[in-house]
């Protein structure tokens, strides 16, 4: 349905990437050539999940464990500023 480059040079943040829903999306932007940053609470999760997604599709992934509900968390929209992402994500950006 879509051209497989739809999303080529685009990098996608995706919380709860590690299993479920989250995991799911994050393989479709893959298919899609996004790069992928898939974040949560559980880092062991996100990391087997990050090494399965790229040997799958051969894309480019990033985990980062980290809980959202705190303000500040670097994955919590309550810590960045309203211009750019928090500079602990910006090597990500």
């Amino acid at each position: 349905m879509f051209e497989t480059s739809l999303l080529e040079n685009k990098r996608i943040l995706v919380t709860g990437g590690g299993s479920g829903l989250g995991a799911a999306m994050g393989r479709r932007f893959l298919a899609l050539s996004a790069e992928l940053v898939i974040c949560g609470r559980k880092l062991d999760r996100l990391e087997a999940t990050a090494r399965e997604m790229r040997d799958e599709t051969g894309g480019k992934v990033t985990a980062i464990g980290a809980p959202a509900s705190t303000a500040s968390s670097p994955i919590s929209p309550a810590s960045w500023s309203r211009t750019a992402p928090p500079t602990s994500m910006t090597r990500w950006w």
